[in-house]
């Protein structure tokens, strides 16, 4: 009787939470068509999008891709390209940040990603800098992107999720700046997590900063969608930032991204698809 009863809480938590996505993805303001790599009942494939279509040259110009398909925060709000710096990425490792750092590396774009030139970690250098009373960008470099802020690594003591943590005195150094939040189908983040030096305990070792608590799938895919809310949210209140939601699994990303950036698209390559060694 018990066992039945957990299996039916279990499949009620998960209807529940999946209507709560649907609903908090209907209400926002932000244009973007859906949110399909984050429903928790997900066996996602490619998608494709009538409103975006590319050229066999790879370029920027060649990239035909619609407004509302370019993600951007405020139906209304004008579109100035490229969007302006700094570039800060938002989302959660594993989600692509070494593709986009390559991406603005390649188009010129001076780019820290997980570690900040001489400053060294930039997710232990942003909370010194923040302890201190100083701004936690310029603290750590004259970036134009900021690829990948969070540090993991509790058994060095060095647990810091920035984008997390310092949301709010990143606007308030750059209320302009422009926000990336890069994601991917649910499934297969936890998965990834899991084979990268087991990221997702890692996590739950540094509970304080990342605010995750277990690493079961349920606990997971809960975390990573009221992180993207908890995003949107926040430039909701403070307009004055673009927030860029970029599928790194869509097969328009790079298209998406150059046509946001002026760059050419031949720069957005995939990074980090396998298990580091160690």
């Amino acid at each position: 009787m018990h066992s039945i009863l957990r299996q039916v809480w279990t499949v009620a938590k998960v209807a529940f939470w999946s209507v709560l996505v649907v609903l908090g993805i209907a209400s926002t303001a932000i244009a973007i068509q859906s949110f399909s790599g984050y429903t928790l009942t997900d066996t996602h494939s490619s998608r494709k999008h009538d409103n975006c279509t590319q050229s066999n040259h790879n370029q920027s110009d060649s990239c035909n891709c619609t407004t509302d398909r370019l993600a951007l925060i405020q139906p209304g709000k004008h579109i100035v390209r490229p969007l302006p710096n700094p570039v800060v990425v938002l989302g959660m490792p594993k989600t692509g940040t070494s593709t986009i750092a390559s991406f603005f590396r390649g188009a010129g774009y001076n780019t820290s990603h997980w570690v900040c030139g001489k400053k060294g970690y930039c997710g232990k250098c942003m909370p010194d800098a923040v302890s201190l009373g100083h701004p936690p960008l310029t603290s750590c470099g004259e970036y134009d992107v900021w690829a990948q802020m969070d540090l993991t690594l509790p058994d060095k003591g060095l647990c810091h999720m920035p984008q997390v943590q310092y949301l709010q005195d990143i606007h308030d150094e750059a209320p302009m700046a422009t926000f990336i939040m890069n994601t991917r189908n649910v499934t297969r983040w936890i998965k990834s997590m899991r084979g990268w030096s087991s990221l997702d305990k890692r996590f739950v070792k540094c509970s304080k900063a990342t605010g995750l608590n277990a690493s079961d799938d349920l606990s997971l895919e809960r975390y990573i969608v009221d992180h993207v809310r908890m995003v949107r949210d926040f430039v909701n209140r403070n307009p004055t930032h673009a927030l860029v939601e970029v599928d790194i699994e869509d097969p328009n990303a790079g298209c998406i991204m150059s046509s946001l950036f002026k760059t050419d698209s031949k720069f957005w390559t995939h990074h980090n698809q396998k298990k580091p060694k160690g």
